[in-house]
């Protein structure tokens, strides 16, 4: 039979409040230093391990928070959303909470969203996750289910949202300020490397590109969006068939490192040099970037600033420290200016 504190208490001989005061707080001045050390002993003699459920029944919170990311693909291969997610835990360890993931049932995102959500009752609050696949009109509907809930949430990497949610923004992510410098450097034939079509980021980025091109006098055409779906493998085949075809661009515009490395191995292949045939930047700062070759230049997001923001408000709010129903943080970006882009003025 598993050890309980109050067993402790006896072999100790303090009551039971002291050994839970203890446990629950071990730098608590309220408990000596020698009894502190007599509760550690019998604690590893009758290997006592705390029940975390049980302990939130009395407290009425879990002390764990759940981690909404509605796509059936495996999450930690992405380098994007490790950031984000190492950024979490780093602050929700710090305060003595966890984050749990939940299992994926469903063949759409809201439908994923709301098995989560109804297997998941005993968490303090939530970290709700857009995809790229998930459209504008799926995100406001998942924002809904998780209002529904009554519980709090924080939205992360989902665009500023006109409603009463609490967000953490990522500046750059539905912008494209990489196309924006390659423009200020000179360059006029640009690729832009997306993820996936109709995600509620990629549209953005096409709007502020288009936006960028107009400004400058420069013709936008269908050849020069492509689309990588993130990954390196897929990025590589793109870029392998744009050089194909139609004028050799100036610079690729990529929105994820991790597409800027499947880039780099097209441009090669085809025989040309990184940056002086063709500039390439990236979008994300992840941890190879600086050890490309060239170093890759690309916009840092700040991802994991983000997830502690995100971490620090979802607990604020649990702790009711913020009273509005809408509080944003914005996560300003920067551009890391390495050896991938070539100026032409």
């Amino acid at each position: 039979m598993a050890a309980t504190i109050k067993e402790i208490a006896k072999r100790v001989g303090v009551s039971i409040a002291s050994v839970s005061l203890y446990l629950n707080n071990k730098e608590t001045t309220r408990v000596s230093a020698s009894t502190k050390e007599r509760i550690d002993k019998v604690v590893d003699e009758l290997n006592y391990r705390k029940n975390i459920f049980a302990s939130s029944l009395g407290r009425h919170e879990s002390k764990i928070t759940g981690v909404i990311i509605p796509t059936s693909l495996p999450l930690f291969v992405n380098e994007f959303t490790n950031a984000i997610l190492a950024g979490i835990q780093q602050v929700l360890s710090e305060r003595g909470y966890s984050m749990l993931f939940l299992p994926v049932n469903g063949a759409s995102s809201e439908e994923i969203v709301k098995d989560q959500l109804q297997n998941s009752a005993g968490c303090d609050g939530y970290f709700l996750f857009s995809t790229g696949f998930c459209s504008t009109e799926q995100v406001h509907r998942n924002i809904a289910t998780l209002q529904s809930s009554g519980k709090p949430f924080v939205t992360i990497n989902i665009p500023e949202l006109d409603l009463p949610v609490h967000q953490v923004i990522l500046q750059d992510l539905d912008k494209a300020s990489g196309a924006s410098f390659l423009i200020d450097q000179g360059h006029r034939e640009i690729v832009l490397l997306l993820g996936r079509e109709n995600d509620v980021n990629a549209l953005g980025v096409i709007d502020a590109y288009n936006a960028c091109c107009r400004e400058a006098d420069i013709e936008v055409r269908g050849e020069n969006i492509c689309y990588g779906d993130y990954q390196a493998e897929s990025a590589y085949l793109a870029i392998k068939e744009r050089l194909a075809t139609g004028p050799e661009p100036t610079a690729i515009c990529c929105m994820s490192d991790q597409m800027a490395l499947g880039a780099y191995a097209a441009i090669q292949e085809a025989g040309l040099r990184i940056p002086e045939d063709i500039s390439v930047i990236g979008r994300n700062n992840v941890t190879f970037s600086p050890f490309l070759y060239p170093a890759l230049t690309t916009v840092d997001l700040h991802m994991a600033d983000a997830g502690k923001s995100a971490a620090e408000l979802l607990l604020n709010v649990a702790a009711g420290e913020v009273t509005s129903t809408c509080h944003k943080v914005m996560i300003r970006s920067t551009l890391a200016e390495r050896a991938s882009v070539r100026a032409l003025v």
